[in-house]
């Protein structure tokens, strides 16, 4: 689907096992792209894309009822983003659904991928009668919070995530109405 903001296509679907590799790259390299300044260089280091991909490949082999994952493409076999939801798990109660996980990789900021998947998270959460759904964000992750105000969402509770290396402050955003979202999904159909 072209993004009238700048040309590029792109195209967001389901996905499945095959994608378990291209996951795994996009979420660790995300990881080392945003989180160098709040997490230890040392543990970012460690993050093991093998790891990843085994892990993915176990959760994407196995669908959980009401969750969904869904990839972006800027061509193919260029997987630049995904993101994840649920039924709510860890949120305000006041929500219904969750997103578990967006990540976009910073040479594919601003081409509406991330629009795009939360559109299409929404519209996955609102067709299994989830209409309200949050996420949380690292507090001092200040791009992420204004790309998630642009978006309406509105902060609702704060959590301290606590590692063994480290301690993350976390802003919950919620949606009390998803269909807000329904923005061009970026699904190329």
């Amino acid at each position: 689907m072209p993004n009238a903001a700048t040309g590029t296509w792109f195209k967001i679907r389901a996905a499945d096992i095959a994608d378990s590799a291209a996951v795994a790259h996009v979420h660790i390299a995300a990881w080392r792209e945003t989180y160098a300044a709040f997490i230890p260089d040392a543990v970012l280091a460690a993050l093991s894309v093998d790891d990843r991909r085994e892990w993915w490949r176990r959760n994407l082999s196995r669908p959980i009822p009401d969750s969904a994952v869904f990839v972006a493409e800027i061509a193919a076999d260029d997987v630049v983003g995904f993101g994840a939801c649920s039924r709510q798990r860890a949120l305000p109660l006041q929500y219904r659904g969750e997103v578990l996980a967006l990540y976009v990789l910073r040479r594919a900021h601003r081409r509406g991928i991330g629009r795009g998947l939360m559109a299409r998270m929404a519209n996955f959460l609102t067709d299994r009668g989830l209409y309200s759904a949050g996420l949380w964000v690292v507090r001092d992750n200040l791009p992420a919070r204004r790309f998630y105000e642009a978006l309406g969402g509105a902060a609702a509770g704060e959590r301290v995530e606590q590692r063994p290396e480290y301690s993350l402050n976390e802003v919950a955003y919620g949606w009390d109405d998803l269909r807000k979202l329904y923005l061009s999904d970026g699904s190329g159909g």
